[in-house]
C-alpha cells in the first residue's frame, strides 16, 4: 500500500512541534519534570488516521482520551526541489538569501496544532 505522503510529512511536523513544545516547556524556570513527563506520555499515546481525505486525525489516550483534526490544506508543504537536504545544498553553496519560509511556517503551524492539542488534553492552560 502506498504511503500518503501528505499525512506523513504532517505526521513527522506535528511530532517535531511536540519535541520543541516539551524542550521549550522544560527550560523555563518553574518547570517540572511532571509536566514534561506527562507532555510524553500524551505524545506516546497519538493514533493518527490517514483516512480522511485532507486532514490528519489524532486520537490519543492519556490523560484523558480525545481528538481532533488537523486540516492539511492549511499548512504550507515543501514542493519537489525545496526540501531540508535541497535547502542544505544551497546553504553550502552559498545560496540562501533569506530564512526558509517553509520551515517557518510549518513551524509555526504545527506548534499551534501541538499545543491546541495540550490544551485539550488538560495539560496546559
Amino acid at each position: 500500500m502506498p504511503k500518503k505522503i501528505l499525512h506523513e510529512s504532517a505526521i513527522h511536523h506535528l511530532l517535531m512541534a511536540a519535541r520543541r513544545y516539551i524542550q521549550k516547556s522544560t527550560s523555563l524556570p518553574n518547570s517540572s519534570s511532571e509536566a514534561s513527563s506527562s507532555l510524553q506520555r500524551l505524545v506516546t499515546s497519538f493514533e493518527f488516521d490517514r483516512s480522511v481525505s485532507g486532514k490528519l486525525r489524532v486520537r490519543w489516550t492519556y490523560p484523558v482520551p480525545g481528538e481532533t483534526d488537523i486540516t492539511l490544506g492549511d499548512a504550507t508543504l515543501y514542493y519537489r526541489g525545496d526540501n531540508s537536504a535541497a535547502v542544505q545544498r544551497q546553504s553550502e553553496a552559498g545560496q540562501i538569501f533569506s530564512d526558509d519560509r517553509v520551515k517557518q511556517e510549518n513551524d509555526l503551524f504545527f506548534d499551534q496544532a501541538f499545543g491546541s492539542i495540550a490544551k485539550t488534553a488538560g495539560l496546559v492552560t
